[in-house]
């Protein structure tokens, strides 16, 4: 019969799976605080830090297990004494919610574990549902009737933040049975070793048959004259602490060899007999029939079972040894304990055999021998136990689901590899049961986000359950709504954003812009609370979770034309070169068309409307249309008036000269009388008719800004 030969340990597997369940919850993540064994049914227990339940629950079934199935008082006292000094989350629930009706939402309860067992504490009037959807159990402090221990029913996260206490129970009796393994024959066609070791052993006249649950060819039968299985000294050897454990079915009780090595005419050396024992000098002595023993070397004494073994039925038998003692062990009870130096020395040329000491004595095994370990190692008692029990009910995982990465619309297989007598299978989504998922392989068609997460497979038989490994379907970061373009006016807010998924969910963002990281931009979105047009370019985001990263498409940022020296009309003079003009901004190539009276100016099409000599028939109403590719703007129609020509009115000095034709004078003015150097001579004028008149055309004398000036004309 194959068992399992590789069961690996789970503490670091499950430690990396504690940090990824569920980080959209309220409450922070549970962490293991403390760890005990119950030495009643050798589960292993982890007190978690403050969670609501469903955390609580997810971190159980990342470490292996569930919330605790409490099965007794006794165990319910065990917990409590160990660590009930507050409430204490534990795996009972109601998956529908309750209905609040007393018995009825009593009944509703099942184990996280899919145990069935009827037990449980109920405080007094509980469960009562009172708040509504309480559907979880914690064991409280105290309560009405002032007793400890005591559940009641309450809502996930009634205590959060920061929670309750969970306590996880974890089966870990499968995870030690490989520590040590030196060799291990499971007889499936062959005498091959499964341990990895590599000492497969030699038949000689042995011949497969049955095992003990009907399977053929996965056991093999021992005729007691000329059959054997040999082995390599090495396979046992040099020990000063073993563990050998087999499964047996004898045709007869009188003198049975299991095993045996000796080195011929010398030493002989762990000697697994039934019905007979080794006397000082190496010799065999008959027994009681069915007396179990086991010699270490010569002069040392035997050690001898209690119980006795019968014919024609299949038992497990072990011999747990050191340099300090021995235990045997019958269908998993101790049945002996012994002391003395049980040790093997290092001898690698005697000869070893299953089913045969042919040495020097030739007493075989009649009957046959299945699942054959040899330990480097003294299993506890409790291990032994539980190699029994397993390997009894022939219930061993032989593989574990596996851990993949897959993405959205890809088809999933998972499968797990299990032996024994028939079995059910039942896979697991974090925590709930699989529709249809009632086979050794789960198939998940096309799968989608909702169903990446933990899974795991409880596997049962008539003999007992046993629950697998996590298996957990990762999705790398997978952006499901891309950025988009944007295209808003200069000094408007800009925003970005992406929608992205993932198992576990996407952990971090980065936003790009024109391909340089842009510092602190590290969430699902992006704002611009002003664009300038120095922001305006591509943009995309690098989205990543623990499995993998991906960059989003690029989404641009624009703005459309946007007018920044507006038109705003003009009065340019007749006849004059003139100008019209428009400032404006914006992504891509602007285009101008300019309007006169509501109709397009052919051939306006630049930023400026230049006239070479504008004329009165070009006075009217003018505007401009300035667009690209992200839009248009108007510049609103505005007034250009052509003037005829500038007119001012103006207040001068004027003198009148009264003199003879064809004399000249000088004309001078001061600001200042206040010396005769402060005259300024401003013009000469000749008479050409008696009385003239002349303007000083630099002086505005209406402006209060111009100095006053006396005037004197003097002869030149």
């Amino acid at each position: 019969m194959q068992y399992i030969s590789d069961i690996m340990p789970r503490a670091a597997f499950f430690g990396a799976l504690l940090l990824l369940v569920n980080r959209n919850t309220a409450c922070a993540q549970p962490t293991i605080m403390d760890s005990a064994v119950n030495p009643v049914n050798g589960h292993t227990y982890y007190l978690l830090s403050n969670s609501d339940w469903t955390n609580a629950e997810l971190a159980s079934i990342a470490l292996g297990g569930h919330l605790a199935t409490v099965r007794n008082l006794s165990e319910n006292t065990w917990i409590w004494n160990r660590w009930g000094t507050n409430n204490l989350w534990i795996g009972l629930h109601d998956p529908s919610s309750g209905d609040g009706s007393g018995a009825q939402h009593a009944a509703d309860f099942v184990w996280t574990s899919g145990e069935t067992n009827a037990y449980r504490n109920w405080a007094a009037g509980e469960p009562d549902n009172s708040f509504g959807q309480e559907y979880v159990v914690d064991i409280i402090p105290s309560n009405a009737t002032g007793g400890a221990s005591f559940w009641n029913d309450v809502q996930d996260a009634l205590y959060g933040p920061p929670g309750v206490h969970g306590v996880a129970e974890v089966n870990t009796s499968t995870i030690s049975l490989t520590n040590g393994l030196v060799a291990y024959y499971p007889f499936n066609g062959n005498a091959n070793d499964a341990s990895g070791n590599g000492y497969n052993g030699t038949v000689n006249g042995a011949t497969l048959t049955t095992d003990r649950f009907n399977n053929p060819d996965t056991a093999y039968y021992f005729n007691g004259s000329n059959s054997s299985i040999d082995l390599t000294p090495l396979a046992f050897n040099n020990l000063t602490q073993g563990t050998i454990g087999t499964w047996i079915e004898l045709d007869s009780t009188m003198q049975e060899t299991i095993f045996a090595k000796q080195h011929p005419g010398a030493n002989s050396y762990g000697i697994f007999t039934v019905g007979y024992y080794v006397a000082s000098n190496g010799g065999p002595i008959p027994g009681q029939p069915g007396e179990l023993y086991y010699h270490a070397a010569n002069n040392e004494g035997n050690a001898s079972s209690s119980t006795l073994l019968s014919a024609g039925v299949w038992h497990h038998v072990a011999v747990v040894f050191s340099s300090t003692n021995c235990d045997l062990y019958i269908d998993g009870n101790p049945s002996g304990s012994f002391s003395g130096n049980f040790s093997v020395p290092n001898d690698t040329s005697a000869i070893t055999s299953i089913g045969d000491w042919g040495a020097d004595v030739g007493i075989g095994m009649v009957g046959r021998i299945d699942d054959f370990r040899i330990y480097n190692r003294a299993l506890s008692s409790s291990e032994v136990s539980q190699l029994y029990a397993l390997e009894a009910g022939g219930l061993l995982l032989t593989n574990e689901p596996a851990t993949v990465t897959n993405n959205v619309g890809d088809n999933v297989i998972m499968t797990v590899g299990a032996t024994g007598s028939p079995m059910d299978f039942q896979w697991y989504f974090s925590g709930t049961n699989i529709d249809n998922g009632s086979n050794s392989t789960l198939r998940i068609a096309s799968i989608t986000q909702p169903y990446f997460g933990n899974y795991y497979v409880i596997v049962t038989n008539a003999f007992g359950s046993i629950v697998s490994s996590i298996g957990t379907i990762y999705e790398p970061a997978t952006i499901l709504s891309q950025p988009t373009n944007v295209i808003v006016p200069l000094q408007s807010p800009a925003r970005f954003s992406v929608l992205a998924t993932g198992y576990p969910a996407p952990s971090f963002y980065q936003w790009i812009f024109n391909g340089t990281n842009i510092a602190g931009a590290n969430s699902n979105s992006l704002t611009i609370p002003s664009v300038k047009l120095s922001d305006t370019g591509n943009y995309q985001v690098l989205v990543s979770n623990a499995i993998g990263a991906t960059n989003s498409l690029i989404a641009a940022l624009d703005i459309p034309p946007t007018i920044t020296a507006p038109f705003v009309g003009a009065t340019p003079i007749w006849g004059r070169a003139a100008t019209l003009s428009v400032g404006a901004i914006g992504n891509g190539t602007l285009a101008y068309q300019w309007y006169f009276n509501g109709q397009p100016i052919s051939g306006a099409v630049y930023p400026q409307l230049d006239f070479s000599s504008i004329q009165l028939t070009n006075s009217g109403f003018y505007s401009v249309v300035i667009s690209s590719p992200y839009g248009s703007v108007t510049n609103a129609a505005y007034e250009v008036a052509v003037d005829p020509a500038v007119i001012s009115l103006g207040f001068y000095p004027g003198l009148t000269i009264n003199g003879a034709m064809g004399n000249s004078y000088l004309i001078q003015r001061s600001a200042n009388l206040s010396s005769p150097t402060n005259w300024q001579t401003v013009s000469s004028l000749t008479l050409y008719q008696p009385v003239e008149l002349w303007i000083d055309t630099s002086v505005d004398a209406s402006s209060p800004f111009n100095n006053m000036y006396f005037y004197q004309v003097i002869p030149q």
